[in-house]
């Protein structure tokens, strides 16, 4: 199962911290206590593997990352510098299939879901001297913990939170914290026979200004033995001394004439009122958005949902989109804006949108290019990851993975947009 990653929105003036999967996927997280701008990493090479990363600023200030990659053998690696070669870090003992990277709010040093080939769910972290994990088993004795990995963190009014949402090899999602599974049993989102859960997301917001009280909203992608693909959002509210979230579960059908290939990428942010969106593409090979809004503080209803805006298609790439969207969201106090990248014909896009704080805005396509002479920026899953972080101004880094086997980087500065060569695969 291929892995996604996207880059989640945390409010800094709360001390909520949020995450990011993989496609399966990772969570990001950051909140006040200098946890700032935690991001979302995927590096893939083909086939595409589980990839995800912590932003975050070290002791000394600096912005610091962490990036947690399936290795070529298929053990948990990590990247700790741009350009360097990943490091084994020896556990867990078996080989990974989906990561969810996070900054523990708890112990401020980065941590990772990981589930292995052998379908148990552990928790990868460094205990200030050596990397450790801890491994939670499989959700139950007949069920194996499967690729697709979300996570979201929060605070329950004494300490951080952080859930690992993941699919079970039948169908279902089953929910587990830092002390392992939730008692209760797993989210059926399907009954249809051979109903497959294909990815997840998950994203979560203050609940109400100064209390702990936090909305999350998840996303599933699934298809049955009939062809039918929708997705499945799931939503809740975890109050003071929360330790898991309870969601409830809706179906929402594709965009009218087309069916879902699976990957997702969702943002959450207040724009005059609270907006949900999360993107995917279609078999029509067209970016599509579900979207929802409500009242500040508040969670959508399952018929609030909807399908697209005519705007996000003009401009749109002619030739199609590729498998991979990355998007992030962030306000530079002026104008809250979204950035949704993807590949297609060989180049980077990205779907902007731009609004004043009364939600006046649009959207609009950007055709970044490609990653460099003959290198085209490649349509394959898990190819493209976009986090945003401000350093004395606003930063975008967007990392693509390029036909010739390396990873670039399009990067914004704050003033103009540029190519640089990055990670090594």
């Amino acid at each position: 199962m291929f892995q996604k990653c996207e880059t989640k929105h945390v409010n800094d003036d709360t001390a909520l911290s949020i995450r990011v999967p993989c496609f399966g996927r990772g969570l990001g997280v950051y909140g006040a206590a200098g946890l700032a701008f935690l991001m979302a990493l995927c590096a893939s090479t083909e086939p595409a593997r589980a990839s995800t990363a912590v932003w975050y600023y070290d002791s000394s200030g600096a912005v610091t990352f962490r990036d947690f990659v399936q290795g070529n053998s298929g053990y948990l690696d990590c990247f700790f510098q741009i350009g360097g070669d990943a490091v084994p870090l020896g556990v867990p003992s078996t080989p990974v299939v989906g990561i969810a990277a996070f900054m523990d709010g708890n112990s401020a040093r980065p941590s990772a879901f990981v589930t292995s080939t052998g379908g148990a769910l552990e928790k990868v972290y460094w205990s200030g001297t050596q990397w450790q994990s801890t491994s939670f088993g499989p959700p139950s004795a007949t069920v194996a913990a499967g690729g697709a990995l979300a996570s979201a963190q929060f605070n329950n009014g004494s300490h951080s939170v952080q859930l690992a949402f993941v699919n079970g090899n039948d169908g279902k999602v089953y929910q587990a914290n830092d002390s392992g599974w939730r008692p209760g049993g797993p989210d059926t989102l399907s009954s249809s026979p051979g109903f497959t859960l294909d990815s997840l997301d998950a994203t979560a917001t203050v609940g109400s200004y100064g209390s702990t009280k936090t909305n999350v909203v998840a996303f599933g992608a699934g298809s049955d033995n009939s062809g039918n693909a929708g997705i499945y959002v799931g939503t809740g509210t975890a109050g003071t001394g929360s330790t898991s979230v309870a969601l409830a579960w809706s179906h929402q059908s594709p965009p009218p004439g087309t069916t879902l290939y699976g990957q997702l990428g969702a943002v959450t942010y207040f724009d005059g009122s609270q907006q949900w969106r999360t993107f995917v593409r279609g078999t029509d090979t067209k970016l599509h958005v579900l979207w929802a809004s409500a009242a500040q503080y508040s969670l959508p209803s399952a018929g609030s949902w909807q399908w697209d805006t005519p705007q996000i298609f003009v401009g749109a790439p002619a030739g199609g989109i590729g498998h991979n969207i990355s998007a992030i969201e962030y306000d530079d106090g002026t104008a809250h804006r979204i950035r949704v990248f993807v590949g297609g014909s060989g180049n980077l896009w990205s779907l902007n949108w731009d609004s004043d704080n009364s939600g006046n805005g649009g959207w609009s396509w950007l055709n970044h290019g490609k990653p460099g002479p003959d290198v085209d920026a490649s349509a394959s899953p898990n190819s493209i990851q976009a986090l945003t972080y401000f350093y004395t101004s606003r930063n975008i880094d967007v990392f693509v993975k390029g036909s010739d086997g390396l990873l670039y980087v399009r990067r914004w500065n704050g003033v103009a947009w540029g190519w640089t060569i990055g990670v090594h695969t």
